[in-house]
């Protein structure tokens, strides 16, 4: 990608959004992926971002939907289950941070969408959102916060 500029405050959302990730996912998880999969957060909002620009401003509400329901529930299931196990920590942040931002750059798509759609096409928004919320955030969300358990601290035996 050639040089970005920052054109907008959905820019800087997707921006925060994505080093999020990256720090959530680099710090997270089985060694010898954490860079690898740091990289492939970065290149992947990096297309986002080019892809907005190149696509039309409905194909890129479809986009930033996609990646705010994935930042919402990886964020979510691991910054939530480190708050409560870790306390403050950068999984806790970044996964916080991670999920803040999701639901933004969801809440940014869905205006979008529904922006300059038809009466009876804006009442099918909230029953696909929540057919959506129930089939897939919840289940993904359970799913990724059930395989990224914290670390158990195990305690020190007592010396007698």
């Amino acid at each position: 990608m050639t040089t970005t500029t920052v054109r907008s405050a959905t820019d800087v959302t997707v921006l925060v959004h994505g080093l999020a990730l990256t720090v959530l996912l680099g710090v997270d998880g089985p060694t010898p992926w954490l860079a690898v999969r740091a990289l492939v957060v970065v290149a992947l909002t990096a297309a986002l971002l080019a892809a907005r620009r190149r696509t039309g401003l409905r194909r890129g509400a479809w986009l930033l939907l996609g990646a705010g329901i994935a930042g919402t529930i990886a964020g979510g299931a691991i910054g939530v289950g480190h708050a409560v196990k870790d306390g403050a920590s950068v999984e806790m942040v970044a996964g916080l941070l991670a999920m803040a931002t999701g639901i933004g750059l969801v809440a940014i798509a869905t205006t979008t969408l529904v922006r300059n759609a038809r009466r009876w096409r804006k009442l099918l928004a909230v029953p696909i959102a929540a057919a959506i919320l129930i089939l897939v955030v919840a289940p993904m969300t359970l799913a990724v916060f059930v395989t990224n358990v914290p670390a158990l601290q195990l305690a020190r035996p007592h010396r007698v």
